[in-house]
């Protein structure tokens, strides 16, 4: 988000597509039907027409993927900050040099947008105070706690996902700590696999270990000489 140019009905109708697993939606109206004081319809919303653009199998992986977004991503403080205990997915965007600010979030029943920013884009923020996260997201945030916190509208709006139990993002939820994990991932060393992470873990217990290490080797040269 906020590298092409769409509009934010254009992004609502994308992310739809992702909420309702690949249908897309063509013609796109806020007013389901009007009516006078009596009661009577004065008009009524024509069937929307809609197809299958996206498999449901690859719309599961992306919403499982956008889910982590909100959990422990840049989406965090949707649960941190305006507690929202619902399933959720979505996303920030900040466009360059911070002319837009983008927050997108969805559940099966329920898409919200934020787009904020100028007509103009050298009107701007010049720093992170302009991003997704800082501007766009506590306005989706505000408005989706809102919600969660009546229950009638909680009930209608805010349903849990039904995703496959085949889905998976496999990507492994592990990121080395302390000292020692910054300057591996420095020096490109990355313990992707199980027996790396083992290896790591044996380490860890061995007193003699900075002595053999990249990173044990790198302090003994910077302090060679300088211990008493």
């Amino acid at each position: 988000m906020g590298t092409a140019e769409l509009s934010l009905l254009e992004m609502v109708k994308i992310y739809g597509t992702f909420a309702r697993k690949g249908v897309f939606t063509e013609d796109f109206m806020m007013i389901k039907k009007i009516e006078d004081a009596n009661g009577q319809v004065l008009w009524q919303q024509p069937g929307l027409k809609t197809r299958q653009i996206i498999s449901h199998e690859i719309t599961d992986e992306l919403t499982a993927m956008l889910q982590t977004a909100i959990d422990s991503g840049t989406g965090t403080r949707m649960r941190t900050t305006y507690g929202l205990k619902c399933d959720l997915a979505g996303k920030t965007g900040t466009a360059q040099n911070y002319t837009d600010a983008w927050f997108m979030a969805y559940t099966p029943k329920l898409v919200v947008g934020v787009r904020v920013g100028a007509s103009d884009p050298s009107i701007h923020f010049i720093n992170g105070l302009g991003s997704g996260s800082a501007l766009a997201l506590p306005i989706a945030g505000t408005t989706l706690h809102t919600i969660e916190s009546d229950s009638k509208l909680r009930a209608e709006y805010l349903v849990p996902f039904y995703i496959s139990a085949d889905t998976t993002t496999d990507c492994p939820a592990f990121r080395e700590k302390g000292v020692e994990g910054f300057f591996n991932r420095l020096f490109g060393k990355d313990l992707n696999s199980e027996d790396e992470r083992k290896e790591a873990l044996r380490q860890n217990k061995d007193p003699d270990k900075k002595n053999r290490t990249k990173v044990g080797r790198f302090f003994n040269r910077l302090f060679k000489g300088k211990k008493k």
